[in-house]
């Protein structure tokens, strides 16, 4: 089977390690449960499961004791979720009073503290102390401070909603009497709209008498000029024609008289 390992290493270095870990160190809390996350604590159980580990992938089954043995049986890595042993392992840090945190494998026991509860360097080389609780005490101030303005929120939303529903009630009741002002009214429009169509009526009556009366006026006056014009060409042709008692008068051409005639006349 091969061994997967989350560090860069030889193999010797593993056995060296394993063969010298004092016999405390299997009942440490590396052992068991250790690094698992909360979701898959039940398949961890061993009292559930007696007959051994199941891998999360259910792949194979290995005994109790091959779980966080810091060598890597389960393809997917679940049965080392405490140790470096597997690639692509995670270990879970519960960071009581802080945010909880989930390791890559390859930063257990590297000899850094990562998880603030010490979580991650288990194989005792490295005492980490737990600063949780420092850490977050910030955090906690910042969420008491979010559910403050929360509060806040929800109390100035409320009153908010209040005043809302009590202007609604102001409004529907100004609705209400408008409403009742329009219903008084209405008899009173039906009558000035009858009298409006009653009036539009007889403007329009009257307009139509009016034109009709200047039409009818226009026709008398285009006949009277048309008589007028008839009787003054009848005149005129009548003056143009010469009577037979008056006399018709020659008009004889005067020539003037030249010099010589006037000598002949001397």
């Amino acid at each position: 089977m091969p061994i997967h390992r989350g560090k860069e290493g030889v193999l010797l270095v593993s056995l060296v390690l394993a063969i010298s870990a004092p016999a405390c160190y299997a009942n440490s809390p590396v052992w068991g449960v250790h690094g698992v996350h909360p979701t898959h604590l039940a398949q961890y159980d061993q009292p559930t499961h007696p007959h051994g580990f199941k891998c999360l992938d259910g792949s194979i089954t290995v005994k109790w004791d091959k779980v966080n043995d810091d060598y890597c049986d389960c393809p997917d890595a679940s049965d080392e979720p405490g140790t470096s042993a597997c690639m692509g392992g995670n270990l879970y840090c519960r960071n009581r009073g802080h945010t909880p945190l989930v390791l890559d494998s390859s930063f257990v026991n590297d000899g850094i503290c990562d998880c603030c509860d010490g979580a991650d360097e288990n194989n005792g080389r490295l005492k980490c102390t737990n600063t949780c609780m420092e850490l977050g005490a910030s955090k906690r101030e910042e969420l008491n401070q979010l559910a403050l303005a929360a509060e806040m929120g929800v109390a100035a939303r409320s009153k908010y909603v209040e005043t809302a529903a009590q202007s609604k009630r102001e409004w529907d009741q100004a609705k209400a009497k408008v409403d009742e002002e329009v219903a008084a009214l209405k008899p009173l429009v039906d009558v000035l709209k009858a009298k409006k169509r009653s009036a539009e009526k007889a403007t329009a009556s009257a307009k139509a008498r009016k034109d009709a009366i200047k039409e009818a006026k226009q026709k008398a006056a285009d006949t009277l000029l048309g008589d007028a014009a008839s009787s003054e060409t009848a005149e005129t042709a009548t003056d143009s024609v010469p009577s037979e008692e008056e006399p018709i008068t020659e008009v004889s051409e005067q020539r003037e008289e030249t010099e010589e005639e006037r000598g002949q006349r001397i």
